[in-house]
């Protein structure tokens, strides 16, 4: 039997999920082995698209700071004493919840394009969603740490809001940039590595710019 698109996807989603989670729990060399694979996949998928564009050479350069400088930010974010799963959890979660509300916000309110040159189908109202979608993932989870009277990380309401807004913004500005990117080189999706969802840039666009913004953050407003 053949599956659907949907399936496809959501049996990938399933196969994935538990060993990202156990890798993301147990930090250290788990985890830094993980983003080093995902690192190795992501790298060889900008640079078959920087092939195919004007500036090669130059965007294969950026690309490699560009993604080396996102991962290594992401490994001292899990790798923070005290508050790294933490922060790294709702990171995961926030970005996800951008996405799942940019979706949802521009499925039902239409309107505006965004950015129609780059992405067609993003809409201002998606990006209302891409914001409001970390708030509220972001004011559930300190409910939740406040309620089981885990008190590291410290987060006040403004923070979590100011956060929330700012991881909206700059996911659909790493969304954006993959999609400016692949127009460039002409090509519907980053690779094929996961089947339903096409290339593992194509699912972590968002997460790549703002786990660093996570923490920038909380190096800034959390740490003392």
């Amino acid at each position: 039997m053949k599956l659907t698109k949907f399936q496809t996807r959501f049996v990938s989603a399933v196969v994935m999920f538990p060993p990202v989670v156990c890798l993301v729990y147990l930090g250290g060399y788990s985890f830094a082995a993980l983003l080093a694979v995902t690192f190795v996949i992501s790298v060889y998928e900008w640079v078959r698209m920087a092939l195919r564009t004007r500036h090669a050479y130059v965007l294969c350069a950026l690309g490699l700071l560009y993604l080396a400088g996102s991962y290594y930010l992401f490994y001292l974010l899990r790798e923070m004493q005290h508050i790294g799963l933490t922060m790294t959890v709702l990171a995961f979660f926030s970005v996800w919840a951008s996405d799942s509300f940019a979706y949802i916000f521009g499925k039902i309110l239409k309107g505006p394009k965004l950015l129609p040159k780059v992405s067609p189908n993003k809409t201002i109202a998606g990006l209302m969603g891409a914001v409001f979608g970390p708030v509220l993932i972001l004011s559930v989870g300190k409910g939740l740490l406040d309620y089981f009277e885990i008190h590291e990380p410290d987060m006040s309401y403004m923070f979590i809001i100011s956060l929330g807004c700012v991881i909206g913004v700059i996911a659909q500005a790493g969304d954006l940039l993959i999609s400016a990117f692949k127009r460039a080189a002409n090509v519907k999706d980053s690779g094929n590595i996961i089947p339903g969802h096409g290339g593992l840039l194509d699912r972590i666009d968002a997460l790549l710019l703002a786990a660093p913004a996570f923490y920038l953050a909380t190096i800034t407003f959390l740490v003392t």
